[in-house]
């Protein structure tokens, strides 16, 4: 568009308005990335004693009366453990992100309405 003839104030604030929108839009962008990278950190971690092998859960030795029986009968499985606590910070991480972009793009949105008003303020007085 062209800017001839235009206050050049109102030209200011077109340029102000683009640029925190792209602001805007590269935050909530932001939000994926960080969120990507911090849940691809966070591994599962091993636990427990013995190996699901086969449907069976060898360990405890001969006289052990957890050796050869169908893990079914064991027990928690330390590794779905493990799995569900990773789901579980994954989700902590995903709203950390997604709350901390909400703020700053609210906070925009904040500074947007001030300088609209500011903008009217002065252009009413001319």
């Amino acid at each position: 568009m062209s800017i001839l003839n235009v206050d050049e104030m109102l030209v200011d604030y077109g340029a102000n308005m683009a640029a925190m929108l792209r602001e805007g839009e590269m935050t909530m962008k932001g939000v994926g990335m960080r969120t990507s990278v911090r849940t691809r950190s966070n591994q599962p971690s091993s636990g427990g004693y013995g190996m699901a092998v086969g449907g069976y859960r060898a360990g405890m030795g001969y006289n052990g009366s957890l050796y050869g029986v169908p893990s079914t009968y064991v027990g928690v499985n330390p590794m779905t453990v493990s799995l569900q606590a990773k789901g579980q910070s994954d989700a902590i991480i995903r709203t950390q992100e997604r709350t901390q972009g909400a703020s700053s793009v609210q906070q925009l949105w904040n500074q947007i309405d001030e300088q609209t008003a500011a903008v009217q303020r002065e252009m009413v007085s001319k």
